[in-house]
């Protein structure tokens, strides 16, 4: 994702020492703080993180801010202290996937309110590592949120962050599809392992539904040629909008690997939508055209089938001795 332009201009502010601070540390304690607030966030994979967030106005007249956090119950330490914008109910905190996000109100020449101040640790050892620190537009740390959740299998709490999300700005310009992969790649993580288990019912139901249904859909009705263009809905039953997503070789992988899923448990028709526009999109991917003549000879299209076996072949660049028995006996005269 692009960086705004804003964050030239605002991480000096982001990585700038309080002027009221000096050296000393702002403790949620101090008489001067106005306001604060604690609590406790809780991964999946163990992960335990007791904060306390405070804020004091500073001699500026803007607002100096600090962050307390102990990791699984360990030391407490300050974490942050910095100019911001906004009081201690305006800082939010997110923690998934290995990964504790801070994010507060900034502000620059143009006026508050367009920036958020963003630091992200590292919480999978002992302690926090790795500290980065960044300014991103509000949408970014939206997107940025629902990465985490998703990563910490909060699959509902992050489709409401998403459905609130809005259209990316305009700066943005792979927004739409960043958040579409981070939720199509825990679509295909829940359905593999479904599929693994022997569940393949439970698996085609898991990438049905993100098909049938996704928290993103394209901010503009216009028609891109170059992008994977998607109906939502299911069966007869459509929902207004559309996706529209620029192919990639991790979305295109993975949109091969749910139409599979959707193909082996029944859903052929959704499977061969799915393809067909893939391989429009991106005609020489050899693994789209090999799963499309399978989907193909099972809906019984046996001359499409042939079709996309071939054209597979054309582009496997593969010896007779690789070829998939199945493909070979299929297109036997």
């Amino acid at each position: 994702m692009q960086r705004s332009p804003l964050a030239a201009l605002l991480l000096p502010v982001l990585l700038a020492v309080p002027s009221v601070a000096s050296a000393d540390t702002l403790s949620c304690d101090d008489e001067a703080v106005e306001a604060k607030r604690s609590g406790t966030l809780v991964s999946t994979d163990g992960g335990r993180i007791d904060y306390e967030v405070c804020t004091a106005t500073a001699d500026s007249g803007r607002l100096e801010g600090a962050l307390w956090a102990s990791l699984r119950e360990g030391k407490q330490r300050q974490l942050v202290q910095s100019i911001a914008d906004g009081p201690a109910d305006d800082w939010r905190l997110e923690l998934g996937g290995g990964v504790f996000l801070l994010d507060f109100p900034c502000s620059a020449e143009t006026g508050p309110g367009e920036a958020r101040c963003v630091r992200s640790w590292e919480v999978r050892g002992e302690d926090f590592a790795e500290e980065t620190a960044q300014v991103r537009t509000p949408w970014e740390v939206g997107a940025q949120r629902i990465e985490l959740m998703l990563a910490d299998g909060r699959v509902e709490a992050a489709r409401g962050v998403a459905m609130r999300l809005g259209p990316p700005p305009r700066h943005i310009t792979n927004g739409e599809e960043r958040v579409f992969f981070a939720f199509l790649q825990n679509a295909w993580f829940r359905a593999g392992r479904l599929r693994e288990s022997g569940d393949l019912r439970g698996a085609t139901e898991a990438m049905m539904a993100f098909f049938a249904q996704p928290p993103v859909l394209a901010s503009s009705s216009q028609m891109f040629l170059d992008k994977i263009t998607l109906r939502p809905g299911y069966g007869a039953y459509s929902i207004p909008g559309q996706i529209q997503v620029r192919a990639n070789e991790a979305l295109v992988a993975r949109l091969v690997d749910g139409a599979s899923i959707l193909s082996a448990g029944g859903e052929r028709r959704r499977a061969s939508e799915i393809l067909t526009e893939v391989v429009r999109v991106v005609p020489n991917n050899a693994d789209a055209w090999l799963v499309l003549g399978d989907v193909h000879w099972n809906q019984r299209l046996k001359h499409q089938a042939m079709e996309a076996y071939k054209k597979y072949l054309e582009l496997a660049g593969i010896g007779d001795d690789e070829i998939p028995p199945r493909v070979v006996e299929r297109l036997a005269p």
